[in-house]
């Protein structure tokens, strides 16, 4: 249930002094160390999220439950794995050098892992302001993945001379992904959070003893497991941008809090999106399939089918399958 944008919000930076900011390199370099290091600062917390995936594990059995060991184990092997990554940072273009004002494009070599081959390398160009004593980012911008920074088209520079217009840029020559610009705004360092937090503190059901009751309970655990999770990334988030004013400009700090009031504002909706209502239940001596549907506005509208045994005074969910709501036929295990 955890997103890859919830792991990248996802991390803290110690309280102390402010960073040093006297000049573009040293902000560009104290921001990106900051960034790329954000799930190792962040361990504990993310350990957390991922344990709230496995969230009332004891009330799963059969091939549910070994699902969920599998996943639990998978979680610590990521927590594990985590690690503070080595940057090299390299100044490759340098223009509009000004008393206050800077443009820096700098080549970034970011390696995770033991693995030379495994490092990731990018070109980003930083647009700086002198804020006070402090140098400020204004703008982010990231190589086009199209063009490769270029700005040229790629299907005609290896297509073969002819008439007919290329159909990717209608024969202007240009990147159509960049515009001819060859790079993109980066928006990596704006909060991503998909927030799902009533007004008012929800009531879940926690009642195994039979069948409907257990099928509202599973339905009640998936909701409660996004509630925990966005009960602690809010925390984080709260937190993060505060700390995102040390590196961002007043401009750049605006759209921060206004991704963030955006996803406050439509965490209600989300939260409604979330639930999953039993729809029917069929029972078969010990053993009943509980069909749960989502919310129409659900980002992945599928209808689950939920297998349940009894096993002593309660019944356990032993096996979950999805399936589309368009989709026709069986469906599919998971």
């Amino acid at each position: 249930m955890l997103s890859a944008a919830l792991v990248v919000t996802l991390f803290l930076v110690p309280q102390g002094t402010a960073p040093d900011r006297s000049t573009p390199e040293k902000t560009i370099t104290g921001f990106l160390e900051w960034k790329e290091g954000m799930p190792a600062r962040n361990s504990k917390a993310f350990k957390h999220m991922l344990e709230l995936e496995v969230l009332g594990a004891e009330h799963f059995a059969g091939k549910a439950r070994e699902q969920m060991d599998a996943q639990r184990e998978r979680n610590r092997n990521a927590v594990a794995a985590l690690g503070t990554p080595t940057i090299e940072t390299k100044v490759v273009k340098r223009s509009g050098d000004g008393d206050d004002s800077a443009t820096l494009e700098v080549e970034v070599a970011i390696q995770r892992s033991a693995d030379p081959k495994r490092a990731s390398k990018r070109v980003l160009t930083f647009e700086l302001k002198k804020h006070g004593d402090a140098w400020l980012i204004e703008k982010i911008s990231r190589e086009c993945w199209s063009c490769h920074g270029s700005g040229a088209c790629p299907r005609c520079a290896k297509a073969k001379p002819s008439k007919r217009k290329c159909f990717a840029c209608k024969g202007t020559g240009r990147c159509r992904v960049c515009k001819g610009k060859g790079f993109q705004v980066d928006e990596s360092h704006l909060p991503k959070v998909r927030l799902a937090l009533p007004s008012t503190k929800p009531e879940f059901s926690d009642d195994w003893s039979n069948a409907e009751a257990a099928a509202k309970s599973y339905a009640d655990l998936q909701l409660r497991c996004r509630y925990e999770q966005s009960k602690v990334m809010k925390h984080v988030v709260d937190r993060e941008v505060a700390r995102l004013a040390y590196w961002l400009s007043p401009r750049l700090m605006k759209e921060c809090h206004a991704n963030v009031a955006k996803s406050v504002s439509e965490q209600e909706t989300r939260y409604q999106q979330e639930r999953l209502t039993v729809r029917k239940i069929e029972l078969t001596g010990d053993k009943a399939t509980a069909i749960l549907d989502p919310d129409k506005g659900h980002r992945w509208p599928s209808v689950r089918h939920v297998e349940m045994k009894r096993s002593g005074d309660e019944w356990k969910v032993v096996e979950v399958r999805t399936r589309n709501r368009s989709a026709q036929g069986k469906p599919s295990g998971r």
